[in-house]
């Protein structure tokens, strides 16, 4: 073999290496992310002691993606610096009220829990900022789970009516139930009765513990879906996003939906900015969409109040328990207002407590809205510190000129930031690969060939 055989041997085996490389640092950022949205699937079966080697995974995994960054300082980028400051400042802020909430113990352990998640939200900045071509497989492999789970939904929907005594129960989700062998076909807790019809019908949920998680997961596929599709066009990722997108709907949640409406209505309004065309169709859009918004928020409170009698316009807005005038939304004014004489007493917060009236009397009411958790826990200045940290991702989209592409990736961040208003905490790692997504693609604005050719496609 002579030296030009040998040399051409050796960049095939480097290559190769660094494709397998790619892809088994994508599989461990996958699957970091998955430990937190299917939190509850991983306990079934109920196996003993589980949980430890969950938890130890959450510990582990940062650890060794650190390892094996290409290098572990951030391109001369200021917005994702920006986001990483605010974010830390958050942290440093929150030691404030966790020393004055007088639980301790409590309060930092659930502080560590984060400051794993502010390092995962590093790495990932890192790495997609140093390797953007792993965008591609990310978002592929992120679409590509959507469509399994609407596939899950599909069987479960075939095999199972709600209800179904061939589901069981899993203790950690408060009385949930799963299907299928092992659960695999997701959870059918969440269902929709059409009683003047004689029939019922699941809510899609998937691994989700709230159809609202999975909502959000979905809209947000089908916007990487399309983006993919911008950029390759290939008729297939278009297809695959209009069945996450009606995988999302199926979810029939109000939260998803008002999510769907903001990322639709802020990219009508990008993409105006840029070509500055046609004002009557854009004023319709926007009127449209904003209608839309206001529906999705308000319509639980017409139709408790109008017509409460009506059992589609019931499921369609979301009223789906006994209608009350006074809290049409599933006990969410409730919480808020229990939490009311908290914020008045701790304006600099209660630390990172655990949410929920329990045995131990912490007086907490559960909360499930992101900026409401953050204003109980953090005070109004661990509030502002987050908002800072979330401002630099629109401030990503100041840019007067940038590819359709970009405002697409950001569409799918705005549904997981609009959604987790309803139901979540800005704080999981999904949410943070997203962030890093936009970062990267406002970063590498000309980057049609990662899509086309990445090496980890």
């Amino acid at each position: 073999m002579n030296s030009k055989q040998e040399n051409k041997l050796k960049n095939s085996v480097v290559r190769i290496l660094s494709s397998h490389g790619s892809l088994l640092y994508i599989a461990m950022i996958l699957l970091f992310c998955f430990l937190y949205e299917w939190w509850d699937i991983f306990n079934v079966p109920n196996v003993p002691g589980v949980k430890i080697y969950i938890y130890a995974l959450k510990i582990v995994l940062p650890f060794v993606m650190f390892l094996a960054l290409p290098s572990r300082l951030l391109p001369n980028f200021s917005l994702p610096r920006k986001y990483l400051f605010y974010f830390a400042l958050f942290m440093a802020w929150g030691l404030v009220p966790n020393v004055l909430s007088g639980h301790i113990a409590e309060t930092m352990l659930q502080w560590m829990k984060f400051m794993f998640r502010f390092f995962f939200c590093y790495i990932i900045f890192a790495y997609l900022l140093q390797k953007p071509g792993a965008k591609a497989g990310i978002m592929k492999a992120l679409v590509l789970i959507a469509l399994g789970v609407v596939l899950q939904y599909v069987i479960l929907s075939m095999c199972y009516v709600p209800g179904d005594p061939r589901g069981f129960p899993l203790s950690l989700s408060q009385g949930a139930i799963y299907f299928g062998p092992y659960a695999l076909l997701g959870n059918g807790n969440a269902f929709l009765s059409f009683g003047n019809l004689g029939f019922r019908i699941f809510r899609l949920t998937g691994f989700w513990g709230e159809p609202s998680s999975a909502s959000g997961f979905l809209f947000m596929a089908f916007f990487l879906a399309e983006a993919i599709f911008e950029q390759t066009k290939q008729m297939r990722w278009r297809l695959s996003g209009l069945v996450c997108l009606g995988g999302g709907l199926l979810t029939f949640s109000n939260a998803g939906q008002f999510a769907l409406g903001c990322a639709l209505l802020f990219g009508c309004i990008l993409r105006f900015r840029e070509k500055r065309k046609n004002y009557f169709l854009f004023i319709t859009k926007v009127i449209i969409l904003l209608m839309y918004i206001f529906l999705t928020i308000f319509g639980r409170a017409i139709v408790a109040k109008y017509y409460s009698d009506s059992t589609p316009l019931r499921n369609l807005s979301g009223v789906r328990d006994v209608v009350t005038n006074q809290d049409p939304y599933g006990g969410r004014i409730e919480q808020l207002q229990d939490n009311k004489e908290p914020i008045l007493k701790n304006p600099f917060g209660v630390g990172f407590r655990i949410m929920g009236v329990d045995a131990k009397g912490r007086g907490i009411a559960g909360i499930v809205s992101a900026p409401f958790w953050w204003l109980v826990c953090t005070g109004w200045a661990g509030l502002f510190l987050l908002l800072m940290r979330e401002l630099q991702v629109f401030r990503a989209m100041g840019k007067r000129f940038f590819p359709s592409n970009s405002i697409i990736i950001f569409q799918a961040w705005l549904i997981l930031f609009f959604q987790n208003i309803s139901y979540g905490l800005w704080m999981n790692p999904l949410y943070f690969l997203l962030v890093a997504m936009v970062f990267t693609t406002i970063y590498y604005p000309h980057d049609k060939g990662a899509i086309m050719q990445g090496s980890v496609t």
